[in-house]
């Protein structure tokens, strides 16, 4: 009876081991591939790491501004008017406000400062200037 080794594996059954650079002369394994792709391989492999510097950002998700719930609100009561009843719908105001509020965007600065004061006056969208109602 030949003699046993103590060891769960014998040294020919063992994997090689990856080499400092992460890749061996073998072919990569699945397991190979997932710690290659892994995000700490991709962090250490990234070429600007550690040379990357934080920078001061503006915050360009700002409050909505009355005009802005206002129009919102229009459009809105248009989309369900037209679903419903497109006879009813008054698409001449919703082409317009449509266009104004388009137009808006277009030349608004990002980061602008708003009328928070309005907002903080209105408790419910519909105590806001133009309520759905006034459309007709």
């Amino acid at each position: 009876m030949p003699h046993q080794r103590n060891c769960r594996t014998s040294h020919s059954q063992q994997r090689p081991r990856l080499n400092r650079s992460g890749l061996s002369d073998r072919a990569p394994t699945a397991l190979d591939k997932r710690s290659l792709t892994s995000v700490s391989f991709q962090v250490q492999n990234f070429q600007l790491c550690g040379e990357l510097r934080r920078t001061k950002t503006e915050v360009k998700n700002s409050l909505p501004t009355q005009k802005t719930i206002e129009t919102e609100q229009i459009l809105n009561w248009f989309d369900e008017t037209r679903k419903y009843t497109p006879d009813s719908a008054d698409y001449d105001k919703f082409y317009t406000k449509l266009v104004e509020n388009i137009d808006a965007h277009k030349y608004s600065k990002p980061g602008r400062q708003n009328n928070y004061q309005s907002i903080e006056k209105a408790t419910h969208p519909g105590d806001v200037g133009t309520t759905c109602t006034d459309m007709h």
